[in-house]
């Protein structure tokens, strides 16, 4: 955990909260490990092969994240380490090439109403209007080079991933194209648990873990791909749903 939550104002950020809510220091949120501690950990556990899952949503608790990974690199081989950041709901702009430059994941989680645009303007009295206005920014982090994850933060959103896509691909201005939404919730994800040679994808060679739907999403309203349901699944070529 590099940082909080902005609805209760521990989301580290670089300028005040609108509020004081629990009289922290500087009203800017806190760390649960500082840069320096992550800085500490990734030195001594990256070179194990040992990848790091943190958790940064606001803009200060991403940027030390990005600095910690930065300082820390036991190599110049980017594969070395697989790191990804978690959330990432308020971004400084002058971080996201960063993410791809480190070989960072901004992992992401778009399922949850509250994530919407049209919930944005929610977190301005918390943060300000011109944060608010740009929460999880996956189209900015993606045309930045960045490798975009979607994942679920169940219970905190629903566990669908149809909704997951629906939502990535309709909430203009950061969203994401069907097909890049696609990756995100697969090859990308098998990139960053190191099996994008055997998973996430449909290749001669890899196992065959597949889900057959019963609509094709490249063809429907994209505002009907909630409703999308699974017909087969095959684990490693074995049928385990039908």
């Amino acid at each position: 955990y590099s940082d909080g939550l902005p609805s209760n104002t521990t989301a580290a950020m670089h300028t005040p909260y609108e509020f004081n809510l629990l009289g922290i220091p500087g009203n800017k949120g806190l760390n649960y490990f500082t840069e320096k501690r992550l800085e500490n950990y990734i030195a001594k556990l990256e070179p194990t092969g040992f990848d790091f899952h943190i958790h940064a949503i606001g803009e200060r608790g991403i940027y030390e994240a990005l600095n910690a990974i930065e300082r820390s690199a036991s190599t110049l081989d980017k594969d070395r380490g697989r790191h990804r950041l978690t959330h990432v709901e308020i971004v400084d702009p002058r971080d996201y090439p960063r993410f791809a430059e480190l070989n960072v994941t901004a992992d992401t989680q778009v399922a949850g109403e509250f994530t919407r645009p049209e919930h944005w303007e929610e977190m301005a009295d918390y943060i300000g209007d011109k944060k608010a206005n740009n929460l999880v920014p996956i189209k900015s982090l993606s045309e930045a080079g960045a490798r975009v994850t979607l994942s679920s933060d169940w219970s905190v959103s629903p566990f669908n991933p149809f909704i997951g896509l629906q939502n990535a691909v309709t909430r203009a201005p950061q969203n994401l194209s069907l097909k890049e939404a696609i990756e995100a919730y697969t090859i990308n994800s098998a990139y960053v648990m190191r099996q994008e040679n055997i998973v996430g994808s449909i290749e001669v060679g890899k196992e065959a873990d597949i889900v057959v739907l019963d609509q094709n999403l490249f063809e429907i309203d994209t505002n009907t791909i909630n409703q999308t349901k699974i017909l087969q699944t095959l684990l490693a070529g074995d049928e385990v749903y039908k």
